[in-house]
């Protein structure tokens, strides 16, 4: 690799990699990256044949660096490698580098699903994941959204956000974060195991329909002081065993058609915040079915069923 000029290309063929922290960065920024076999630019020509084994990442993609731009057929060159008794083996973002060019997620990489690590989607560019795609989370991920997140599953194909290894943490991962004029639609998403799955300080906050939050410490949270002042709709979705189901400390909450089960709170309206729910069920919140912290608010919550 060229570490000057920040331009290299790399081919990797017929090697082993084990007992590392990361094999393979594709970044140029490798010589800071202690415990790492390999570094290159995103403009690898191929990454074949070779043999990843006992490490932490097997391969980790930055979604730009430098002038470089993470494609899809970047994907491509990555094929025909073995994989044994790795924590994750191949990664998506990580620190370093926005998603400059709008891509598609495939279904796997190289017979291996795609995890997702840290990284920015700026303006104009979007993040689509297919329905039916489970989606592996890294470790502290964290994805802003700045431009579009268009995950859309179906009843029969939904798409699920969910840790890369079992466990039961619901921080394992930090969520999804939509700020400036970030928007997207959210349809038949699960997610699992995050500190706030959803997100918002966009005054164009996405749509989001039949979607489950499970287990996370906030499914969806909107943060006071962090001017919003839209109104974020939650409709047809399902809150389960999170601490807290829906956190909005700012702007107007719209909720229908959801139901809330077995949270510690399942609605909690603070900050500057009101919220208007209809026709939905809240079962056995530990806590809270809706907590109010505003004394100068009523919450709108007629025509629900309440346990």
């Amino acid at each position: 690799t060229d570490h000057n000029s920040r331009r290299s290309s790399l081919t990797v063929e017929n090697t082993t990699f084990r007992n590392l922290g990361t094999g393979i960065v594709a970044s140029p920024h490798f010589d800071a990256i202690m415990g790492t076999g390999i570094g290159a630019s995103p403009r690898f020509d191929a990454i074949t044949g070779c043999r990843f084994e006992n490490l932490q990442v097997a391969i980790r993609l930055r979604p730009s660096t430098g002038g470089n731009t993470f494609t899809a057929d970047d994907l491509n060159r990555i094929s025909n490698n073995t994989y044994i008794n790795n924590a994750v083996n191949i990664v998506l973002g990580g620190g370093v580098g926005p998603l400059k060019a709008s891509l598609t997620l495939p279904s796997s990489v190289d017979g291996q699903p795609l995890v997702l690590g840290s990284f920015e989607i700026l303006p104009n560019t979007a993040l689509t994941v297919p329905a039916g795609a489970t989606v592996l989370m890294e470790q502290g991920a964290q994805i802003i959204v700045g431009g579009g997140l268009q995950a859309v599953g179906t009843a029969d194909a939904p798409i699920r956000f969910v840790p890369a290894q079992t466990t039961n943490r619901r921080d394992w991962w930090v969520g999804f974060l939509f700020r400036h004029d970030g928007t997207g639609q959210l349809e038949h998403c699960l997610f699992e195991g995050a500190s706030i799955a959803v997100q918002n300080v966009s005054n164009n906050p996405p749509t989001l329909s039949h979607c489950t939050f499970r287990n996370n410490r906030t499914g969806i949270g909107i943060t006071s002081g962090a001017g919003f002042n839209a109104t974020f709709t939650a409709a047809n979705s399902l809150f389960n065993d999170n601490d807290i189901g829906i956190d909005i400390g700012a702007g107007s909450l719209v909720v229908f058609g959801s139901a809330f089960f077995g949270n510690a709170v399942g609605v909690r309206v603070g900050g500057s915040g009101n919220a208007t729910i209809r026709n939905s069920m809240f079962v056995a919140n530990a806590q809270f079915a809706v907590e109010n912290l505003r004394s100068d608010v009523t919450v709108d919550a007629k025509q629900n069923w309440w346990n």
